[in-house]
């Protein structure tokens, strides 16, 4: 795994790095919180209130520094805060003191609103607190709650994180991409950008046409500028017109026919396109990535799957007696084993493992 980048760390600001000290040397004396810390943890909670507490005009009553976390992560001009270390801060004062307010407070900086965790990359982060822990604090079971309500304070044990076992620069990357949602080719290429930086060299959109129609200018509004927004047109892009029109309106059916007709034309285009070869193509629907298979080995390159959608969209189960039904699921489950599947959504992760074992 690679090192966590600043976004994630916090490396660069000064008082939250310290914290970050303190908390590696409480785990190498057994994972006890000392009184140095949790006075730091203090201080820099008091300090950064104002952009911790919900704000009522934001959507979701987002707190301001989940904003500005969201600003960078998506290559925004923005005020550095340290969101990670925040949600540290608030759930050791929460556990040693008891206070529920404050754990809840935690859950609320990482997205808890509707249940969704959507800024959680804690495991990834450096910091050494789990989602796992950060949920059952903020929603803790009933023998939980009678700990959280005794006289005394509880003392609070952090889980070791988990650690980098790459520290280098990573090599240059060309990406493809292909998909219809164009919020989550950009969620995975604005993270590559954050992780690879410059080196993430280039990237083709191969779907020139993604969801939402309305987003008018989804160049500007969801590719930070260091990626760029290719418009390129060459013979891949017109296979994937000629087979989906109106992508961007509609989720079109592909039957097993078609699936195999396009994965053959684009093995065969890519071998004869122009310009650098990828180095790992992204898909965020199962079923592009299966017509995509043949030209990911062709130019040998990694395919990762980054899926939004159930595991059969976009499938025609119509008219052929779950026949291409279960051609899709038995190329799913081989590229479970050639490639990388990763899902957007929690539940979604626990739909696919259960389908394809």
């Amino acid at each position: 795994r690679p090192a966590a980048v600043p976004l994630l760390d916090c490396t660069g600001q000064v008082e939250w790095e310290i914290f970050r000290h303190l908390l590696a040397q409480d785990n190498l004396a057994g994972y006890a919180i000392s009184s140095e810390t949790l006075a730091v943890a203090s201080r820099l909670v008091e300090e950064h209130e104002s952009d911790l507490l919900p704000d009522s005009s934001l959507p979701y009553s987002a707190s301001p520094m989940m904003l500005q976390f969201w600003l960078q992560a998506n290559g925004h001009e923005h005020r550095p805060q340290c969101l990670y270390g925040a949600a540290t801060a608030l759930w050791l004062l929460g556990r040693a003191g008891g206070d529920e307010e404050l754990l809840r407070l935690a859950d609320h900086l990482l997205g808890a609103t509707e249940t969704k965790r959507n800024l959680a990359f804690l495991e990834d982060s450096e910091w050494p607190l789990s989602v796992v822990a950060l949920i059952e604090a903020a929603e803790p079971s009933e023998s939980s709650r009678q700990l959280l309500h005794e006289d005394r304070p509880r003392e609070p044990r952090l889980s070791p994180p988990i650690p980098a076992r790459y520290t280098g620069e990573l090599a240059g990357l060309v990406v493809w991409e292909v998909g219809v949602h164009a919020s989550l080719s950009a969620e995975v290429l604005n993270m590559l950008r954050l992780v690879g930086g410059s080196k993430l060299e280039a990237h083709r959109r191969l779907v020139q046409r993604q969801y939402p129609p309305w987003l008018l200018d989804i160049c500007g509004q969801l590719y930070s500028s260091s990626i760029g927004c290719d418009t390129h047109r060459d013979e891949l892009t017109d296979i994937f017109e000629s087979y989906l029109p109106d992508s961007d309106t509609s989720n079109r059916e592909l039957s097993w026919g078609s699936i195999e007709a396009m994965r053959d034309k684009l093995a065969a285009a890519g071998s004869r396109a122009a310009g650098p070869m990828p180095g790992m193509i992204v898909c965020t629907v199962p079923v592009l990535c299966e017509v995509m298979a043949g030209l990911a080995e062709e130019v040998g390159a990694m395919l990762v799957g980054y899926f939004g959608h159930p595991a059969l969209f976009m499938v025609d189960r119509s008219s052929d007696d779950g026949n291409t039904s279960a051609m899709v699921w038995s190329a799913l489950v081989e590229m479970s084993r050639r490639g990388i599947l990763i899902t957007s959504d929690p539940f979604l992760s626990m739909q696919y493992e259960y389908q394809l074992g």
